[in-house]
């Protein structure tokens, strides 16, 4: 009787949430007061997040997350190829680590696409492949490893903030 009594306050109450959120005096965002870019605006968006990416790969296989992390807004949310997910420090400390073991990385732009939300959000999807060495001398690949990165225009700069990254299974490559 008491979870009966209990399931109905609990619907009364989602109701009136319900209710008074469909009644809600603040005005509703429709898809016509959406902002849009431009055609040019998106080709100038497209370069500069590009630019960004490219940035941003260069400086990873350089062993340089300082520099990489340039690119990532300080309120980041990373989500990495095993679901953990990272604020900006975090993610930055887990790359300095497991960087630390490493001799080389590589990281390879297959393709990049982009979505754009309004004018001030695009999502990319970048796609590449990772080629790694330990410091034990050991290599690995990845075929296939995609990011979902959300551009956000801050301070008139494109910055990531949210990605979501994964990945195929590592394969053993024979040293040479």
């Amino acid at each position: 009787m008491k979870q009966i009594k209990f399931l109905g306050v609990l619907v009364f109450f989602a109701s009136i949430l319900f209710i008074g959120c469909k009644n809600s005096s603040e005005p509703q965002v429709t898809s016509s007061e959406k902002t849009e870019m431009t055609a040019a605006e998106k080709e100038t968006a497209k370069t500069e997040i590009s630019n960004t990416n490219t940035q941003i790969v260069s400086n990873l296989n350089a062993l340089d997350v300082e520099a990489a992390m340039q690119g990532y807004s300080k309120d980041v949310t990373s989500v990495g190829v095993a679901g953990a997910t990272s604020d900006y420090q975090t993610l930055e400390n887990g790359l300095k680590e497991a960087f630390s073991g490493l001799n080389s990385f590589s990281l390879t732009k297959v393709s990049e696409d982009f979505l754009f939300i309004s004018d001030t959000f695009v999502l990319c999807t970048w796609i590449g492949t990772v080629e790694v060495e330990l410091k034990t001398g050991e290599r690995f690949k990845n075929d296939v490893h995609t990011a979902s990165l959300l551009y956000s225009k801050i301070d008139n700069e494109w910055k990531i903030v949210y990605e979501h990254a994964s990945e195929t299974p590592a394969k053993h490559v024979a040293v040479e």
